[in-house]
């Protein structure tokens, strides 16, 4: 899980947790919070520990555009960054920052109502898609999943949102963080391998055979040392390979 409070705010954490009926990982630690009373002790360590950061992927002076990638709950980290800057500079210009945040249902998408505020009051290009929207009334936003906004027949739009010419959706342009399940994870990374990018997680990265002097692109949060693409099976990794080396290969 993710802190989504930010790291100047004092006082008490604020987690972003959603209670799954039937765990799908071996160790469902949310789960395992709802059989808590309140009040109960829980031990946590007193220092945040990972690298899933601006100052951890590309460096706080990276001047690309920051595309956010979150599926359900993966917004929390995110949430905490964008509130890190606000926190810092209450009048920040947010306009190089993009959150696309995707859940099944327009009311499962958490702090939408101050993430739509921060787009009116600091520039913040954020969009929220739900991928059940005959299910509820009303929703006219996106729909399907988080990672369709990279589908090659939506690329186009998101460019044009974003102020971006017509395939300058690049690593030159953009860096691309996700965050969530791990189907989302890979559907994005294999989804922009034709564009060049590439993910910093080292077993994918030297599957794929990437020039070490080449920096990365597109970060994801790593809860399970297992990579999100099956790199010992060759009729996966092979045309991903191929598909990255073309790109590369014309630079």
């Amino acid at each position: 899980m993710s802190i989504a409070s930010a790291p100047e705010t004092d006082g008490p954490l604020e987690f972003y947790i959603r209670y799954v009926a039937t765990p799908s990982s071996h160790n469902p630690l949310t789960y395992l919070l709802w059989e808590l009373d309140t009040g109960s002790g829980l031990y946590l360590r007193a220092i945040a520990a990972g690298h899933f950061t601006i100052a951890g992927t590309v460096g706080t002076l990276d001047s690309r555009i920051r595309v956010m990638v979150a599926a359900g709950t993966g917004a929390a980290p995110f949430i905490s960054m964008i509130r890190s800057e606000v926190c810092r500079y209450a009048a920040v210009d947010l306009s190089r920052w993009v959150l696309l945040h995707g859940a099944s249902y327009p009311a499962e998408l958490g702090y939408r109502q101050e993430l739509l505020a921060l787009s009116e009051s600091n520039g913040l290009k954020y969009w929220g898609t739900v991928s059940r929207p005959g299910e509820v009334h009303g929703w006219a936003g996106d729909v399907g999943r988080v990672e369709s906004f990279f589908e090659p027949h939506r690329l186009a739009d998101l460019e044009q949102r974003l102020g971006l010419a017509a395939g300058d959706f690049s690593p030159e342009r953009t860096v691309v963080f996700v965050c969530g399940l791990t189907g989302t994870i890979r559907a994005v990374l294999v989804g922009l391998l034709d564009r060049g990018f590439i993910p910093q997680a080292g077993a994918v990265r030297g599957a794929l055979r990437v020039p070490s002097q080449l920096r990365d692109s597109l970060f994801y949060e790593l809860y399970d040392p297992t990579p999100v693409i099956d790199i010992d099976d060759a009729s996966v990794i092979e045309p991903l390979r191929a598909r990255i080396q073309a790109v590369l290969a014309k630079r």
